[in-house]
Protein backbone atom coordinates (compact mmCIF):
# COMPACT_ATOMS: atom_id res chain seq x y z
CA UNK A 1 0.00 0.00 0.00
CA UNK A 2 2.80 2.53 0.81
CA UNK A 3 4.43 1.69 -2.40
CA UNK A 4 0.95 2.55 -4.33
CA UNK A 5 0.31 5.33 -2.23
CA UNK A 6 3.40 6.90 -3.18
CA UNK A 7 2.85 6.11 -7.35
CA UNK A 8 -0.86 7.85 -6.77
CA UNK A 9 0.73 11.15 -5.16
CA UNK A 10 0.89 13.46 -7.93
CA UNK A 11 1.23 17.18 -8.83
CA UNK A 12 3.47 17.99 -6.05
CA UNK A 13 6.04 20.19 -8.12
CA UNK A 14 3.47 22.24 -9.43
CA UNK A 15 3.25 24.87 -6.43
CA UNK A 16 6.99 25.07 -6.94
CA UNK A 17 6.53 26.09 -10.56
CA UNK A 18 4.07 28.58 -9.84
CA UNK A 19 6.01 30.32 -7.16
CA UNK A 20 9.16 29.89 -9.92
CA UNK A 21 6.63 31.50 -12.54
CA UNK A 22 6.11 34.45 -10.27
CA UNK A 23 8.91 35.09 -9.71
CA UNK A 24 10.47 35.04 -12.97
CA UNK A 25 7.12 37.15 -13.88
CA UNK A 26 8.46 39.67 -11.07
CA UNK A 27 11.96 40.00 -12.29
CA UNK A 28 10.73 40.34 -16.06
CA UNK A 29 8.26 43.41 -14.67
CA UNK A 30 11.18 44.96 -12.75
CA UNK A 31 13.22 44.41 -15.32
CA UNK A 32 11.05 46.71 -17.47
CA UNK A 33 10.83 48.89 -15.29
CA UNK A 34 14.00 49.41 -14.24
CA UNK A 35 15.00 49.87 -18.17
CA UNK A 36 12.06 52.62 -18.81
CA UNK A 37 12.86 54.39 -15.76
CA UNK A 38 16.64 53.82 -16.94
CA UNK A 39 15.61 55.29 -20.03
CA UNK A 40 13.43 58.08 -19.07
CA UNK A 41 16.71 59.10 -16.85
CA UNK A 42 18.80 59.36 -19.83
CA UNK A 43 16.70 61.11 -22.04
CA UNK A 44 15.96 63.56 -19.20
CA UNK A 45 19.51 64.24 -18.50
CA UNK A 46 20.70 64.29 -22.17
CA UNK A 47 17.79 67.06 -22.89
CA UNK A 48 18.40 68.82 -20.01
CA UNK A 49 22.00 69.32 -20.12
CA UNK A 50 22.12 69.97 -24.19
CA UNK A 51 19.34 72.72 -23.24
CA UNK A 52 21.68 74.33 -20.33
CA UNK A 53 24.76 74.45 -22.09
CA UNK A 54 23.83 75.40 -25.68
CA UNK A 55 21.77 78.23 -23.82
CA UNK A 56 24.97 78.97 -21.43
CA UNK A 57 27.00 78.82 -24.71
CA UNK A 58 25.27 81.53 -26.65
CA UNK A 59 25.24 83.66 -23.83
CA UNK A 60 28.49 83.55 -23.03
CA UNK A 61 29.24 84.59 -26.98
CA UNK A 62 27.23 87.64 -26.25
CA UNK A 63 29.23 88.21 -23.08
CA UNK A 64 32.41 87.66 -25.30
CA UNK A 65 31.31 90.25 -28.04
CA UNK A 66 30.58 93.14 -25.27
CA UNK A 67 34.04 92.62 -24.06
CA UNK A 68 35.12 92.84 -27.53
CA UNK A 69 32.83 96.19 -27.71
CA UNK A 70 34.67 97.49 -24.31
CA UNK A 71 38.35 96.36 -26.13
CA UNK A 72 36.83 98.59 -29.01
CA UNK A 73 35.59 101.78 -27.07
CA UNK A 74 39.01 101.88 -24.95
CA UNK A 75 41.64 101.49 -27.98
CA UNK A 76 39.01 104.22 -29.51
CA UNK A 77 39.55 106.84 -26.35
CA UNK A 78 43.28 105.77 -26.39
CA UNK A 79 43.26 107.13 -30.11
CA UNK A 80 41.52 110.29 -29.27
CA UNK A 81 44.18 110.73 -26.44
CA UNK A 82 47.10 110.38 -28.62
CA UNK A 83 45.37 112.10 -31.53
CA UNK A 84 45.43 115.49 -28.74
CA UNK A 85 48.79 114.97 -27.80
CA UNK A 86 50.84 113.78 -30.57
CA UNK A 87 49.34 115.38 -33.91
CA UNK A 88 51.54 117.84 -35.41
CA UNK A 89 52.37 121.08 -33.38
CA UNK A 90 51.78 124.72 -35.04
CA UNK A 91 50.58 128.10 -33.45
CA UNK A 92 53.59 129.29 -31.32
CA UNK A 93 56.18 131.27 -33.62
CA UNK A 94 53.96 130.40 -36.86
CA UNK A 95 53.49 133.05 -39.06
CA UNK A 96 50.40 134.90 -39.64
CA UNK A 97 49.01 132.67 -41.67
CA UNK A 98 49.09 129.25 -39.90
CA UNK A 99 48.34 131.38 -36.67
CA UNK A 100 45.09 132.20 -38.19
CA UNK A 101 41.89 129.92 -36.91
CA UNK A 102 43.23 129.74 -33.59
CA UNK A 103 40.51 132.42 -32.68
CA UNK A 104 37.76 129.83 -33.38
CA UNK A 105 38.36 128.53 -29.64
CA UNK A 106 37.45 131.74 -28.65
CA UNK A 107 41.11 133.47 -28.20
CA UNK A 108 41.48 130.24 -26.25
CA UNK A 109 44.05 128.02 -28.92
CA UNK A 110 45.52 124.88 -29.02
CA UNK A 111 48.72 124.58 -30.10
CA UNK A 112 48.33 120.73 -31.49
CA UNK A 113 45.52 122.26 -33.59
CA UNK A 114 46.68 125.99 -34.22
CA UNK A 115 45.59 126.24 -37.74
CA UNK A 116 43.51 124.14 -38.12
CA UNK A 117 40.66 124.84 -35.75
CA UNK A 118 39.86 123.16 -32.22
CA UNK A 119 39.55 119.30 -31.68
CA UNK A 120 35.68 118.93 -32.80
CA UNK A 121 36.48 120.61 -36.01
CA UNK A 122 39.30 118.09 -36.90
CA UNK A 123 37.26 115.31 -38.49
CA UNK A 124 39.18 112.48 -37.37
CA UNK A 125 38.48 113.49 -33.77
CA UNK A 126 35.28 114.07 -34.12
CA UNK A 127 34.74 110.80 -36.12
CA UNK A 128 36.18 108.69 -33.15
CA UNK A 129 33.80 110.71 -30.84
CA UNK A 130 30.46 109.91 -32.65
CA UNK A 131 31.88 106.52 -33.07
CA UNK A 132 32.21 105.90 -29.21
CA UNK A 133 28.74 106.23 -29.00
CA UNK A 134 27.75 104.05 -31.98
CA UNK A 135 29.68 101.47 -30.66
CA UNK A 136 28.10 101.87 -27.25
CA UNK A 137 24.38 101.49 -28.90
CA UNK A 138 25.75 98.33 -29.93
CA UNK A 139 26.32 96.90 -27.08
CA UNK A 140 22.99 97.89 -25.52
CA UNK A 141 21.32 95.97 -28.19
CA UNK A 142 23.04 92.76 -27.70
CA UNK A 143 22.53 93.38 -23.61
CA UNK A 144 18.69 94.09 -23.95
CA UNK A 145 17.77 90.69 -25.36
CA UNK A 146 20.66 88.37 -23.50
CA UNK A 147 18.25 87.34 -20.33
CA UNK A 148 15.50 86.60 -22.84
CA UNK A 149 17.59 84.38 -24.95
CA UNK A 150 19.13 82.38 -22.24
CA UNK A 151 15.88 81.70 -20.61
CA UNK A 152 14.00 81.45 -23.17
CA UNK A 153 16.38 78.63 -24.70
CA UNK A 154 16.36 77.08 -21.53
CA UNK A 155 12.43 77.08 -21.83
CA UNK A 156 12.26 75.58 -25.12
CA UNK A 157 14.90 73.33 -24.95
CA UNK A 158 13.06 71.36 -22.36
CA UNK A 159 9.21 71.88 -23.39
CA UNK A 160 9.73 72.01 -27.29
CA UNK A 161 12.10 68.90 -27.33
CA UNK A 162 11.34 65.09 -26.67
CA UNK A 163 11.02 65.01 -23.21
CA UNK A 164 7.30 66.16 -23.97
CA UNK A 165 5.94 62.64 -25.17
CA UNK A 166 2.62 63.19 -25.88
CA UNK A 167 0.84 61.60 -28.40
CA UNK A 168 -0.48 63.37 -31.45
CA UNK A 169 -3.61 61.29 -32.62
CA UNK A 170 -5.63 61.70 -35.45
CA UNK A 171 -8.26 63.79 -35.78
CA UNK A 172 -12.09 62.83 -37.17
CA UNK A 173 -11.56 64.83 -40.25
CA UNK A 174 -8.32 63.28 -40.69
CA UNK A 175 -9.83 60.04 -41.11
CA UNK A 176 -11.54 57.95 -44.18
CA UNK A 177 -14.18 55.74 -43.23
CA UNK A 178 -16.13 53.55 -45.55
CA UNK A 179 -19.49 54.68 -45.58
CA UNK A 180 -21.40 51.58 -45.11
CA UNK A 181 -19.33 49.76 -42.34
CA UNK A 182 -17.83 52.72 -40.83
CA UNK A 183 -14.29 51.25 -41.18
CA UNK A 184 -11.15 53.22 -41.09
CA UNK A 185 -9.71 52.94 -45.13
CA UNK A 186 -7.42 55.57 -45.28
CA UNK A 187 -5.74 58.95 -43.73
CA UNK A 188 -5.16 62.40 -44.32
CA UNK A 189 -1.05 62.62 -44.12
CA UNK A 190 -0.62 66.02 -45.39
CA UNK A 191 -3.03 67.61 -43.04
CA UNK A 192 -1.62 65.15 -39.69
CA UNK A 193 1.74 66.46 -40.67
CA UNK A 194 1.25 70.33 -41.00
CA UNK A 195 -0.98 70.32 -37.78
CA UNK A 196 0.85 71.33 -34.65
CA UNK A 197 0.91 69.48 -31.46
CA UNK A 198 -1.21 70.48 -28.73
CA UNK A 199 1.96 71.13 -26.59
CA UNK A 200 3.44 73.63 -29.67
CA UNK A 201 0.06 75.26 -29.20
CA UNK A 202 0.13 75.62 -25.55
CA UNK A 203 3.51 77.22 -25.18
CA UNK A 204 2.50 79.76 -27.87
CA UNK A 205 -0.72 80.73 -26.21
CA UNK A 206 1.15 81.29 -23.05
CA UNK A 207 4.00 83.26 -24.47
CA UNK A 208 1.53 85.50 -26.26
CA UNK A 209 -0.39 85.84 -23.12
CA UNK A 210 2.49 88.20 -21.28
CA UNK A 211 4.64 88.40 -24.00
CA UNK A 212 7.31 90.95 -22.54
CA UNK A 213 7.55 88.74 -19.14
CA UNK A 214 6.73 84.92 -19.93
CA UNK A 215 10.29 83.72 -19.59
CA UNK A 216 10.78 85.57 -16.38
CA UNK A 217 8.96 83.02 -14.41
CA UNK A 218 10.96 80.29 -12.96
CA UNK A 219 8.97 77.34 -12.72
CA UNK A 220 6.74 76.19 -15.01
CA UNK A 221 4.81 72.61 -14.88
CA UNK A 222 3.27 71.20 -18.00
CA UNK A 223 0.25 68.77 -18.15
CA UNK A 224 -0.77 66.31 -20.38
CA UNK A 225 -1.93 62.52 -21.06
CA UNK A 226 -0.29 59.56 -22.28
CA UNK A 227 -3.12 57.70 -23.70
CA UNK A 228 -4.41 58.51 -27.07
CA UNK A 229 -8.33 58.99 -25.53
CA UNK A 230 -7.60 60.77 -23.10
CA UNK A 231 -5.24 63.02 -25.12
CA UNK A 232 -8.43 63.57 -27.43
CA UNK A 233 -10.39 64.43 -24.67
CA UNK A 234 -7.90 67.95 -24.18
CA UNK A 235 -8.49 68.96 -28.06
CA UNK A 236 -11.09 70.06 -29.67
CA UNK A 237 -12.10 68.53 -33.28
CA UNK A 238 -9.76 71.24 -35.06
CA UNK A 239 -6.82 69.91 -32.77
CA UNK A 240 -6.55 72.96 -30.48
CA UNK A 241 -6.26 72.64 -26.86
CA UNK A 242 -9.83 73.49 -25.21
CA UNK A 243 -8.76 75.99 -22.52
CA UNK A 244 -4.99 76.09 -23.36
CA UNK A 245 -4.07 78.25 -20.17
CA UNK A 246 -5.36 76.09 -18.04
CA UNK A 247 -2.78 73.24 -18.84
CA UNK A 248 0.55 75.13 -18.07
CA UNK A 249 1.32 76.48 -14.76
CA UNK A 250 3.75 78.88 -13.34
CA UNK A 251 4.74 78.36 -10.27
CA UNK A 252 3.04 75.46 -9.32
CA UNK A 253 4.85 72.21 -8.00
CA UNK A 254 4.73 68.98 -9.42
CA UNK A 255 3.02 67.83 -5.90
CA UNK A 256 -0.06 69.39 -7.43
CA UNK A 257 -1.09 66.44 -9.55
CA UNK A 258 -2.83 65.99 -11.60
CA UNK A 259 -3.52 69.44 -12.97
CA UNK A 260 -4.58 72.17 -10.69
CA UNK A 261 -7.84 72.58 -12.42
CA UNK A 262 -8.62 68.99 -12.27
CA UNK A 263 -8.71 67.82 -16.18
CA UNK A 264 -7.29 64.73 -14.76
CA UNK A 265 -4.09 64.71 -16.90
CA UNK A 266 -1.52 61.58 -16.38
CA UNK A 267 1.78 63.09 -16.85
CA UNK A 268 3.55 66.37 -15.92
CA UNK A 269 6.88 67.98 -17.48
CA UNK A 270 8.19 70.66 -14.74
CA UNK A 271 11.14 72.94 -14.64
CA UNK A 272 12.55 75.04 -11.76
CA UNK A 273 15.42 77.59 -12.96
CA UNK A 274 17.66 78.98 -10.11
CA UNK A 275 20.38 81.89 -10.32
CA UNK A 276 18.88 82.46 -14.01
CA UNK A 277 20.38 86.07 -15.27
CA UNK A 278 16.44 88.15 -15.24
CA UNK A 279 17.95 91.19 -17.08
CA UNK A 280 21.45 92.15 -18.60
CA UNK A 281 22.22 95.93 -18.96
CA UNK A 282 25.38 97.84 -19.74
CA UNK A 283 26.26 101.27 -18.81
CA UNK A 284 29.15 103.87 -20.30
CA UNK A 285 32.36 104.82 -17.93
CA UNK A 286 33.19 108.19 -18.39
CA UNK A 287 36.64 109.52 -18.83
CA UNK A 288 38.46 112.64 -19.33
CA UNK A 289 40.79 113.78 -22.27
CA UNK A 290 43.92 116.07 -21.63
CA UNK A 291 44.82 118.36 -24.12
CA UNK A 292 47.27 121.37 -24.15
CA UNK A 293 45.79 124.65 -24.66
CA UNK A 294 47.75 128.05 -25.20
CA UNK A 295 46.79 131.54 -24.40
CA UNK A 296 48.41 133.42 -27.36
CA UNK A 297 49.22 137.08 -27.65
CA UNK A 298 51.46 139.26 -29.89
CA UNK A 299 51.24 140.30 -33.78
CA UNK A 300 52.63 139.46 -35.69
CA UNK A 301 54.73 136.82 -34.10
CA UNK A 302 52.31 134.96 -31.54
CA UNK A 303 53.98 133.98 -27.96
CA UNK A 304 51.79 131.38 -26.46
CA UNK A 305 51.24 130.07 -22.88
CA UNK A 306 50.50 126.33 -22.98
CA UNK A 307 47.77 125.57 -20.47
CA UNK A 308 45.86 122.44 -19.53
CA UNK A 309 42.47 121.20 -20.54
CA UNK A 310 40.69 118.48 -20.58
CA UNK A 311 37.40 117.10 -22.40
CA UNK A 312 34.97 114.58 -21.24
CA UNK A 313 34.42 111.43 -22.99
CA UNK A 314 31.11 109.52 -22.09
CA UNK A 315 31.91 106.64 -24.03
CA UNK A 316 35.57 105.80 -23.29
CA UNK A 317 35.07 102.40 -21.66
CA UNK A 318 31.75 100.11 -20.50
CA UNK A 319 30.38 98.22 -17.41
CA UNK A 320 28.18 95.10 -17.44
CA UNK A 321 25.67 94.52 -14.90
CA UNK A 322 24.29 91.13 -14.71
CA UNK A 323 20.42 90.62 -12.48
CA UNK A 324 19.46 87.50 -11.10
CA UNK A 325 16.83 86.51 -8.85
CA UNK A 326 19.28 84.61 -6.53
CA UNK A 327 23.43 84.50 -6.99
CA UNK A 328 25.40 86.64 -9.43
CA UNK A 329 24.33 85.44 -12.81
CA UNK A 330 26.84 83.84 -13.17
CA UNK A 331 26.37 80.49 -11.68
CA UNK A 332 22.74 79.31 -12.78
CA UNK A 333 21.36 75.72 -12.94
CA UNK A 334 17.82 74.17 -13.58
CA UNK A 335 15.67 70.56 -11.87
CA UNK A 336 14.11 68.84 -14.20
CA UNK A 337 11.27 66.51 -13.55
CA UNK A 338 8.99 64.36 -15.27
CA UNK A 339 6.31 62.12 -13.92
CA UNK A 340 4.17 59.47 -16.61
CA UNK A 341 2.16 56.73 -16.42
CA UNK A 342 3.91 52.93 -17.25
CA UNK A 343 2.16 49.66 -17.57
CA UNK A 344 3.89 46.19 -17.57
CA UNK A 345 1.08 43.53 -18.23
CA UNK A 346 -0.69 43.95 -14.97
CA UNK A 347 1.40 45.86 -12.98
CA UNK A 348 0.88 50.01 -13.61
CA UNK A 349 2.87 52.30 -11.70
CA UNK A 350 3.71 56.44 -12.28
CA UNK A 351 7.46 56.72 -12.82
CA UNK A 352 8.80 60.26 -11.98
CA UNK A 353 12.38 60.85 -13.06
CA UNK A 354 14.37 64.20 -11.79
CA UNK A 355 17.70 66.08 -13.22
CA UNK A 356 19.67 68.47 -11.67
CA UNK A 357 22.06 70.33 -13.39
CA UNK A 358 24.12 73.93 -12.94
CA UNK A 359 27.14 76.01 -15.44
CA UNK A 360 29.62 78.21 -14.48
CA UNK A 361 30.32 81.03 -16.52
CA UNK A 362 34.02 81.44 -15.58
CA UNK A 363 36.05 83.80 -16.97
CA UNK A 364 36.20 88.11 -16.77
CA UNK A 365 36.64 90.98 -19.27
CA UNK A 366 40.47 89.98 -20.09
CA UNK A 367 40.14 86.19 -20.58
CA UNK A 368 36.74 85.96 -21.89
CA UNK A 369 33.80 83.91 -21.14
CA UNK A 370 32.97 80.36 -21.49
CA UNK A 371 30.45 77.62 -19.47
CA UNK A 372 31.63 74.68 -17.37
CA UNK A 373 29.34 72.08 -15.67
CA UNK A 374 29.35 72.01 -11.98
CA UNK A 375 28.11 70.54 -9.52
CA UNK A 376 24.46 71.60 -8.63
CA UNK A 377 23.81 72.88 -4.59
CA UNK A 378 20.70 74.69 -4.86
CA UNK A 379 17.97 73.85 -1.91
CA UNK A 380 14.77 72.61 -3.58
Amino acid sequence: MRWSALRNNKGQVTPFLMLLLGVLLLAIVATMLIGEAAYNKIRLSNVADGALISSASGYSRSLNQLRQIKLAMELNHFAMQMTLLFVPRGGIGLPDNSYRGCSTCGGWVIPLWCGKGCPFTYPSFTQAYIRAGQVFEQAEDIAKNMAKDLRSGLIDGVFSGALTDEPKPFLEAEVSRDASSGRVIGFDFDSYAIRESRSTLILRAFKAADYDGWYLNNTLSYYYSKHKEKALSLIDNQGKPIDPLNYIATMVPPSVFPAPDGSGTEAYLTMTMHGVPTAVTVEAVPKILIYIWGKCAGWPTPVCIPLPGIIPNKYSSLRINVQADEGDGYHFGMKVAKSVPYKVIFFERQLETVHKNKVWIRGGLSQGWEPKLEEYDYAD
